[in-house]
């Protein structure tokens, strides 16, 4: 098989794989939480890797809107963009995350309301790489290494997002700005 080949789309769609997948429970409304999600803004102070973001369409979040980013770990940094695939607000948002010449992954959000209270939230995030170098690293037997560090990676960012969904829903219920809480994972 030649390498243009394997770097061809592989998957169009979750259906087409087992993505790698974490769930986190945040106390806050759906509404609240996929308002973070929603706005890429956000991105650089919850998801893990998120460096800078670049510019945003000013149709977002319609489908096929973009936001381009810059991603990356200390000094290595990767330009690209990220596309909107498909919304469903408050309980879904699907997105292509494009990471330069590793190719790119869909990315799903699904939201519910938590079993507690109809003010908690319970988020599943999962990523599928569709294209490039991660979507050839998603075989046997380098999958299982990869799912782990995705896992890893997406679990760490749910936790941020769980701080600053709550620290909204605290400024809309209280009226004002939060104060204390546990900031223990900021610095992550």
């Amino acid at each position: 098989m030649s390498l243009a080949r394997l770097l061809e789309p592989s998957r169009s769609s979750f259906s087409d794989g087992t993505p790698a997948s974490v769930a986190q429970t945040i106390d806050a409304s759906p509404a609240i939480v996929f308002g973070v999600i929603v706005d890429p803004t956000t991105y650089p102070e919850w998801l893990a890797g998120a460096q800078h973001i670049r510019k945003v369409d000013p149709n977002w979040p319609e489908n096929g809107a973009r936001f381009h980013h810059t991603v990356g770990v200390g000094p290595l940094r990767l330009r690209d963009h990220t596309a909107v695939v498909s919304s469903d607000p408050p309980s879904e948002l699907i997105l292509e995350a494009h990471l330069g010449p590793l190719g790119s992954a869909l990315v799903r959000f699904r939201l519910r309301e938590g079993d507690e209270s109809a003010n908690s939230t319970i988020v599943e995030l999962e990523e599928l790489p569709q294209r490039g170098v991660i979507a050839m690293a998603w075989v046997k037997p380098a999958q299982p290494l990869v799912r782990m560090a995705l896992w890893g990676r997406n679990a760490i960012s749910l936790v941020r997002l769980a701080e600053i969904a709550h620290d909204r829903s605290h400024v809309i219920t209280s009226g004002g700005p939060s104060h204390g809480g546990n900031n223990s994972m900021k610095g992550l």
